[in-house]
């Protein structure tokens, strides 16, 4: 429209435009406020568009959900919520709404009115599907024979070792734990009877130490239907463990601190010297010798009137503590939108042995295992069809252990036990045997007895052992719905590094026999005090391995 105005030429004004103006001007503020109701109400038309629904989509705690999907179940129409979790959508009243974000339950409202406002809840998402070799299926639609656990069950085990915590969740799983020492402690696991392979994110693997709070999933599969794409190597069945991803929403940080005390199961009790002895004397006469301990042998170990020539010594007691102490700590955080994902964790553990140390010492002499792991994996969509994920991987180890280096297997793991040495004493040691000390502070024994346990725990040493392992997994899917619908392409490949060594700062010790003599206690030295030498080390395997499927391809 155009505007009213005066048309003056220098001082002349024409009548008839002098008379137009000034009807111009009278009826001006009129349609001026006619114009302004008519635009207020044209800003009222836009706000309530027939069909528009608007709302906002928060969590149970009132935080908004960013790329949340609201679909028209009729027309199919779909739009995605703002960083505000706002969001508007063109529906018929009547019609069904569907809401829905990955991590959280899907809601389907029927539409009443102009304004609907959703509330999501979080859920156990994954237990809806069944996870196979290379991708997940509706539980519903799955004949496979397979079964799964996810993080909330393996974070209600105190327990450090995955295998231990997998014991009794998983039907046709079975676990035997060998040992107890920090570290080594993962328990033995058979399928059906069979040895499984082992598939972490897609690449088989060796079942190492893993944080907890980064798996998703832990799933086995039984039959041939589940696991027959793995050819030969199937015969055994397979486990798959899911580490957790990135997820479309605001970002979320996650604190764990976990702390417990370890306690043997049960530990043998071994009788005290006193009946030790007159057992022993009543077994020799059962088979017709003489006994070894006198009347007088057998009142010293009674009354503990000589406890350098008579001792009566609890070992279990003088060597390991009540309980050893572990502690975690895991920081993860996730997040991103629909270009990008990311799941970032960082885990700290330590873990204690049992056996007791000495003041007197400068170094550790107990069996400790400490670890540090790093885990980082994200997605991202070069394109609406192509998607490409990176995980990265790191892990240190680094254990200690009393006395010189003893390789042994576990697991079919080379492993340092040098503690087992400790253990196989207490085993075959009566308690009469030698005195844990003599008078003079030296460690007892005897020809008979040249190993005094508190010298093997205390007085023998060290031994170091390092463990280090970097791994890099990189894949590309190419969905081709626009071919046919649920075919897609997948190529994968995977670096791993892993390297071990040990360091034995092992020495030997003397111990010595005690005897009442006329001007004294004299004693009788056997074997030779050493010193810690530096730099003995041995590195146990080192290896390196390049791994890449072949382009997998689903429909």
């Amino acid at each position: 429209m155009k505007k009213p105005y005066l048309k003056v030429q220098g001082m002349q004004v024409y009548g008839k435009s002098l008379f137009k103006g000034l009807m111009i001007l009278l009826f001006f503020p009129l349609s001026l406020s006619a114009q302004n109701q008519k635009g207020a109400k044209e800003l009222k038309n836009v706000a309530e568009i027939p069909g528009m629904v608007k709302g906002t989509i928060t969590t149970i705690y009132g935080e908004p959900l960013f790329g949340v999907s609201v679909k028209d179940k009729t027309s199919g129409i779909t739009v995605s919520s703002d960083k505000s979790g706002n969001y508007s959508l063109l529906i018929d009243s009547g019609d069904v709404a569907v809401f829905s974000l990955k991590g959280y339950l899907s809601q389907e409202l029927v539409v009443s009115g102009s304004k609907l406002n959703v509330v999501l809840a979080e859920s156990e998402k994954q237990q809806l599907l069944v996870q196979r070799l290379y991708d997940t299926q509706k539980k519903e639609n799955s004949i496979l024979s397979s079964e799964s656990v996810y993080t909330k069950d393996l974070l209600s085990s105190p327990v450090i070792a995955l295998n231990n915590a997998l014991s009794g969740r998983l039907s046709g799983l079975s676990t035997l734990q060998s040992t107890g020492l920090p570290g080594l402690d993962a328990a033995g696991y058979a399928l059906r009877g069979q040895d499984p392979i082992l598939i972490v994110n897609g690449i088989p693997r060796e079942l190492t130490s893993i944080d907890f709070d980064e798996i998703e999933s832990v799933t086995v599969l039984k039959d041939a239907l589940a696991s027959g794409m793995l050819g030969l190597r199937s015969a055994g069945g397979a486990i798959l463990i899911t580490t957790k991803k990135g997820e479309i929403g605001k970002q979320k940080i996650s604190f764990t601190a976990q702390t417990g005390l370890q306690s043997p199961v049960n530990l043998p009790k071994p009788l005290d010297a006193f009946n030790y002895a007159s057992l022993y004397n009543e077994a020799l006469l059962n088979d017709g010798k003489a006994p070894v301990y006198t009347s007088a042998d057998l009142e010293a170990f009674r009354t503990g009137s000589d406890p350098m020539g008579h001792p009566n010594v609890d070992w279990y007691k003088e060597i390991l503590r009540d309980n050893a102490p572990f502690t975690r700590y895991n920081l993860n955080t996730s997040g991103g939108g629909n270009s990008a994902r990311y799941f970032l964790a960082v885990d700290y553990l330590d873990q204690q042995g049992l056996l007791k140390t000495s003041d007197k010492n400068t170094y550790n002499t107990n069996s400790d295992f400490k670890r540090y792991i790093v885990r980082t994996n994200i997605d991202v969509d070069l394109s609406k069809n192509l998607m490409v994920n990176l995980n990265l991987f790191g892990r240190i180890e680094n254990g200690n252990s009393p006395g010189t280096l003893n390789i042994g297997n576990i697991n079919g793991r080379q492993v340092n036990l040098g503690v087992n040495r400790i253990f196989n004493s207490l085993a075959i040691t009566p308690n009469g045997a030698y005195p844990v000390r003599n008078p003079d502070g030296s460690l007892g024994g005897n020809k008979d007895f040249t190993n005094n346990i508190l010298g093997q725990s205390t007085q023998s040493g060290y031994t170091l052992s390092y463990g280090r392992e970097m791994s890099a997994d990189v894949s590309f899917k190419r969905t081709l719905d626009d071919v046919t619908k649920g075919l897609w392409l997948k190529g994968l490949v995977s670096f791993n590094t892993n390297l071990s060594e040990v360091n034995d700062r092992g020495k030997t010790f003397a111990v010595y026999q005690g005897e009442n003599g006329l001007t004294g206690i004299n004693y009788k030295r056997f074997g030779t005090d050493g010193t810690i030498v530096a730099g003995k080390s041995a590195n146990k395997y080192q290896y390196k391995n390049f791994w890449r499927s072949p382009c997998e391809r689903i429909g």
